[in-house]
């Protein structure tokens, strides 16, 4: 856990991470724009749109879901970013006249590479714990005094008197982490398969929210809700609905002769 990286000025390792995947999701955008016979400028016009519109997404849907928690519960989540973001993109494609399917295309590869950056940067400021483990368990990690899972420990009567670090916990921003960049692998590999605008998207869509949906069970800092499932996981079931209707939707259009929803790439 190294919260700050520079103390004067602050620099916190959570906010360098989230300048860095910024940065890489838009080189990322920007050349899959151009595979994809978009124009460049479309993806510098909308990178600062989505990024205000995903971090007051995500601060709003803290603050619905949860504006009452513990003072260690994340008051940010990354699905109302997410909605958030995916309105600005609609609305963009709208007013310019480009298909939605292209241009989620142009994202499907620098989403996941942001979120996966961005959660090495939880796991370096010390948000999204996971769940108490053996300390046999290789991959397991302690947090400091100060740190919210030592607090959450230390409010639940789990650590001794006088412990100067947490119990040993799954690292599970790490595990995010890892399961994205094996499933952007898969995708990279996957992409020239698919025939139809939109697929790319709607498969790094689904791949994440199903990786997410698992590692929930992992994860300390949510609480779960209704019929056994956190929030996230709520969110992840219909993002994931959202996906596989719009796909089948496509699907049924493209095979009644809708022809510019086919893919023609170099």
């Amino acid at each position: 856990m190294y919260p700050v990286v520079l103390g004067n000025p602050r620099v916190t390792s959570y906010g360098l991470m989230l300048v860095l995947a910024w940065g890489v999701a838009w080189c990322l955008a920007r050349k899959r724009a151009v595979h994809l016979d978009v124009p460049a400028y479309y993806v510098d016009g909308l990178m600062p749109l989505l990024l205000l519109s995903m971090m007051s997404g995500a601060r709003l849907a803290g603050w619905l879901v949860q504006p009452a928690g513990p003072d260690f519960a994340n008051d940010h989540l990354l699905f109302g970013g997410l909605v958030a973001a995916a309105l600005v993109v609609v609305a963009v494609g709208r007013v310019t006249g480009t298909p939605l399917g292209r241009l989620a295309d142009t994202f499907a590869f620098a989403l996941p590479a942001g979120i996966g950056l961005l959660r090495a940067g939880c796991f370096l400021a010390g948000c999204c714990w996971g769940t108490v483990c053996s300390h046999r368990w290789p991959l397991a990690v302690t947090y400091p005094q100060g740190s919210p899972a030592y607090y959450q420990h230390l409010l639940g009567g789990q650590l001794a008197a006088g412990a100067t670090r947490s119990l040993p916990v799954h690292p599970v921003p790490l595990y995010e982490l890892a399961g994205v960049l094996a499933w952007l692998a898969t995708l990279w590999l996957l992409d020239r398969r698919w025939t139809r605008w939109g697929e790319s998207f709607l498969a790094s869509g689904l791949g994440y929210t199903s990786l997410r949906f698992g590692l929930e069970y992992l994860r300390a800092d949510q609480q779960f809700e209704a019929g056994g499932l956190t929030n996230s996981q709520w969110a992840c079931l219909a993002l994931a609905a959202i996906c596989l209707a719009t796909g089948a939707r496509r699907r049924s259009q493209a095979a009644h002769g809708r022809t510019e929803l086919y893919r023609h790439l170099p």
